[in-house]
């Protein structure tokens, strides 16, 4: 028996507030030790047809679970909703038995924002008031919603390159009591002073430079996933200790790192560790007040797995999703 879930229902059974707290479970759990993670793989059928990713893997202890998700990059002109478009199934670890069939797309786009809002709540500075979003897709979407849950921002700023489409994204959405909300013109002035800076585009060369990023702030790269994007370069990764979701995957596939090795400049001096380490008190996170501190997330499948593992607990005892019987 297999529940399938789609958009509207993991939206409603998975809270930002919710979700990062199971983001800390999974990120825990990798720096841990307990979770087996092939690194993802692309395969790239043409310009006119797209790519497509697979990530699998599993997750030991409270999770207990497998999870192997299937993702279809389209071309833009092609897209029909989300730029992640596919499927995941979950797999219970009792005989590898498939128990959920998930919309991969949705479930991308919630555990990357509160696995970005974990890691900005153990790097930022306690009294980060002002947050800048670079992007207005689906994944700046997703993380205006969760990073919020995690510092009182009292501005928010928003650049995208096209400055409708971040307008018509905060029409939509509510910010918090006491919080403005501004569209910056440029990439300069929605990051001028900002303690949080997150960048969540599809840009192919680097947006950000060091000069724009404060002394004391704090960076989420999230948006370049593929080899041929990124989103800063050896500048900014230069600026403060660097953290990652996955050592495995960042220092072979993470592309603003393999742009700067290409470029002969030595990587590991610049990454402290994992964010599941600071978790766990490892490894140090932000050391002062006014250190700038660096999140690169490419995204694991333990954060998938985390996510669809609760999703499908909810789902069951409300008695929601659709019952596949094979």
């Amino acid at each position: 028996m297999i529940r399938a879930l789609d958009r509207s229902t993991i939206s409603a059974l998975a809270p930002p507030e919710d979700v990062i707290f199971w983001m800390r479970e999974a990120m825990t759990l990798v720096s841990g030790g307990a979770t087996a993670m092939p690194l993802r793989q692309v395969f790239t059928y043409g310009d006119d047809v797209g790519a497509m990713g697979i990530m699998h893997g599993y997750a030991a202890g409270s999770l207990a679970s497998a999870g192997v998700k299937l993702i279809g990059f389209p071309p833009p002109e092609k897209r029909r909703g989300s730029s992640h478009q596919g499927l995941m199934i979950l797999y219970d670890s009792d005989g590898l038995t498939p128990v959920a069939l998930l919309d991969a797309g949705v479930v991308t786009a919630i555990r990357t924002a509160a696995a970005t809002a974990l890691a900005t709540d153990a790097l930022a500075r306690p009294d980060a008031s002002t947050l800048a979003i670079l992007g207005a897709g689906e994944q700046a979407r997703a993380h205006l919603a969760a990073l919020p849950q995690v510092r009182r921002f009292r501005r928010i700023q928003v650049w995208a390159r096209d400055a409708r489409k971040a307008e018509e994204m905060l029409a939509g959405w509510r910010p918090p009591a006491g919080c403005t909300v501004a569209v910056a013109d440029s990439v300069a002035s929605a990051s001028r002073g900002a303690d949080v800076i997150c960048t969540v585009t599809s840009a192919k060369e680097p947006i950000l430079s060091a000069s724009e990023v404060s002394p004391g702030a704090h960076v989420n790269l999230v948006g370049s996933s593929s080899p041929a994007a990124r989103e800063v370069d050896g500048d900014v990764l230069a600026l403060g200790p660097v953290f990652v979701d996955s050592m495995a995957s960042a220092m072979t596939q993470a592309s603003e790192f393999n742009a700067e090795r290409a470029a002969g400049v030595p990587i590991a001096p610049l990454v402290r560790g994992e964010i599941g380490a600071v978790l766990a008190g490892q490894i140090a996170g932000r050391k002062s007040g006014s250190e700038v501190t660096i999140y690169k997330s490419l995204g694991v499948i333990a954060q998938d797995i985390a996510l669809a593992r609760h999703v499908l607990e909810r789902a069951a005892a409300r008695g929601r999703g659709d019952i596949i019987r094979l």
